[in-house]
């Protein structure tokens, strides 16, 4: 474990405590995925009360629960989240308004001032992300409770064909975003809310506004989602890691408006 108690850059946390449930991963149904990768997180976290503990529980058993988590995403490869990016199969859900996804309610990322938030996939002024949709332009496994309020539309957006996407899969896909962006966030040691954690300074994030300007949308897949939050990974003169937030599914974040269509799929109740 590293000096600023993340897990090792080789020994993704989550990965690991996925696989530590063994071969039982491989049939994990698709709707549970959502639920066991958020379960896991909350487990799995660095950044916990309990974190030294857990980890070094993971890591002594790091070898098997690896092997155990890579045959799990080997197994799901098919899966609509862990494959190449597909622009005319996005979903989305307007919870707070019951409005038509349209241009006005998009606000590209601008100037961001730095704060503990950054290190996660969201820029300050972003207002628009997308979800690979599954069979019949069903969103599950979305919970119902981010879907809120009850009743709420949605709708999948098509997507313009020649949209640049970046998929991030791995520490070095989200590394290599940082060094071609980089926003310096702390220029010293970054002390991690409600825990004894520093993480070693100079601390990078990604500068959204300038990603904007090669990019149209960064899209964190199923893999990215188990292999990339809370490894401490060397940048430039620092460091960066990535905090898993309340995204607990693949994901497209949209640096600019690319919608060239949108269809309902469940009208307001």
């Amino acid at each position: 474990m590293n000096a600023s108690g993340l897990s090792s850059p080789n020994l993704p946390p989550i990965l690991l405590a996925l696989g530590a449930q063994g071969q039982a991963l491989l049939e994990v149904a698709t709707q549970e995925i959502p639920d066991e990768i958020g379960s896991q997180a909350m487990t799995a976290s660095p950044w916990n009360p309990q974190r030294d503990d857990e980890i070094a529980e993971l890591e002594r058993e790091a070898a098997t629960a690896l092997a155990h988590g890579e045959a799990w995403l080997d197994s799901i490869a098919d899966h609509p989240w862990m494959r190449p990016f597909t622009p005319t199969q996005q979903g989305w859900v307007r919870g707070a308004e019951r409005r038509s996804p349209t241009s006005e309610l998009f606000k590209p990322p601008g100037v961001q001032t730095p704060r503990w938030q950054d290190l996660d996939l969201m820029p300050e002024n972003g207002a628009l992300g997308t979800t690979t949709t599954l069979v019949d332009d069903n969103l599950g496994p979305i919970p119902d409770e981010f879907r809120s309020p009850e009743g709420a539309p949605v709708w999948r957006l098509l997507m313009v064909e020649s949209a640049r996407v970046r998929d991030l899969r791995t520490s070095e896909d989200w590394s290599g975003l940082v060094t071609a962006y980089p926003r310096l966030i702390s220029e010293t040691d970054l002390a991690v809310e409600n825990s004894g954690i520093r993480i070693p300074g100079p601390v990078y994030g990604v500068d959204w506004a300038a990603a904007s300007a090669d990019l149209d949308g960064v899209r964190l897949t199923l893999e990215g989602l188990v292999r990339i939050p809370y490894v401490e990974t060397r940048v430039l003169d620092g460091t960066t890691t990535f905090v898993l937030g309340d995204v607990a599914w693949e994901h497209t974040l949209w640096l600019r408006w690319m919608v060239a269509e949108t269809v309902t799929v469940r009208e307001p109740q």
